[in-house]
């Protein structure tokens, strides 16, 4: 037997027993009954894999990150308007999934044109993949899709800020509105190197529109290789672009060590919800006036500073996003203001962040109270996406 295998006679706490089969490419087989009917723990690289999580709103046609955490939209080229949504319509054992929405009828795309949307997996979470060593691992993408239209669709992964290195694979839609599951093996990549820290590890894309400039190479399903343009599509067809009415939908997205797919990985919403705040907070909630934001107070005569609570760690100094009229209520009585920044270089590990705004007219200066939304509408929103 070569050196590199190894063998594990392993029993579970059912009774049942077999061999786990691994090699250094991270391939595993499984022999006898040792594959549960429940799913394996901390096995998904996805967050909010079940499109639970949607802080931002339910819908959304913004580009970037518009409603699902964790989930970035984006298009280039095609002039027309697609709705991202959060929809009960999903596979059984699921409550969501994100609808995609096509509003425009285009004759045809043109060349340029890309619609995909994205999940940015931060670079120290794919350590255990090994990449740009002898022992990197082989690893499976699964979801669920449905799609008003047969074809064919496609997912190319990018290792985005550290070496300029892709692969893509293409799977069928079979039959129109209804859901079938996908998988996708992945090769395991000896020669890239994602480093250890905060930035892009992988950034996983799913196309739903592309033109000639992507879809006119060859096919990357079984190798890495530089990044180029018309790989990135190869063998899809125009599942969403060219006709209004179009919808794809996703759910049940896990992307794990392997080559072979494991039932989903449910997580709490509680679980869920942190992971997301990792990347974004929803401080002031736009559709509840009068939210709680923080507390703090008047600095001097003429800033508001307050402490925003963090449940978990951010990944990196946020951009502040905010709309409407806040307020800080004190005894002294209630300071109306908008648009407040992080405090310099806070650190961003500990339980609060400090923010302030400055050059407004306060009433006592040391009067200390609460921060939350004043109108309906008003939002405060941290953001450290990838």
């Amino acid at each position: 037997m070569p050196s590199d295998i190894q063998v594990t006679n392993i029993k579970a706490n059912d009774g049942t027993a077999g061999l786990v089969i691994a090699d250094s490419t991270g391939a595993v087989t499984v022999s006898g009954d040792l594959v549960p009917s429940t799913p394996l723990s901390h096995r998904n690289m996805i967050i909010n894999g079940a499109m639970n999580v949607a802080q931002r709103g339910a819908s959304s046609i913004v580009q970037t990150y518009g409603t699902l955490d964790r989930w970035e939209n984006y298009r280039t080229g095609f002039a027309g308007e697609v709705t991202f949504s959060q929809d009960p319509d999903a596979p059984a054992g699921f409550n969501n999934s994100m609808k995609m929405t096509n509003a425009s009828d285009e004759a045809s795309l043109s060349a340029g044109d890309l619609g995909r949307f994205t999940q940015k997996i931060e670079a120290q979470d794919c350590q255990q993949l090994a990449y740009g060593t002898d022992y990197a691992k082989i690893s499976t993408l699964s979801f669920w899709v449905r799609s008003t239209v047969i074809g064919t669709g496609c997912v190319y992964i990018l290792i985005e800020d550290d070496s300029d290195k892709q692969w893509s694979g293409s799977y069928p839609i079979s039959n129109s509105d209804t859901w079938e599951y996908k998988t996708l093996t992945i090769p395991a990549n000896t020669a890239s190197t994602i480093n250890d820290d905060n930035g892009i590890g992988l950034s996983i894309n799913w196309v739903l529109m592309a033109g000639a400039t992507y879809t006119g190479g060859s096919s990357l399903s079984s190798s890495w290789e530089a990044s180029t343009n018309n790989k990135l599509a190869y063998g899809q067809t125009n599942l969403l672009g060219g006709a209004s009415g179009r919808e794809v939908q996703i759910t049940g997205v896990q992307l794990e060590l392997g080559s072979s797919a494991t039932p989903f990985e449910h997580r709490s919403y509680g679980e869920e919800l942190a992971r997301c705040q990792r990347y974004f907070v929803d401080v002031i909630n736009k559709d509840q006036q009068y939210d709680f934001g923080g507390w703090g107070g008047n600095k001097g005569t003429t800033v508001i500073r307050f402490m925003v609570p963090l449940n978990v760690p951010l990944r990196a100094t946020p951009s502040v996003v905010s709309a409407g009229t806040l307020y800080s209520w004190t005894a002294d009585g209630e300071e109306q203001f908008s648009s407040p920044t992080v405090v310099g270089s806070q650190a961003i590990g500990g339980p609060a962040l400090l923010m302030e705004k400055t050059g407004v007219t306060v009433t006592t200066s040391g009067s200390s109270g609460q921060v939350a939304g004043e109108t309906a509408g008003a939002y405060l929103w941290l953001d450290a996406e990838l």
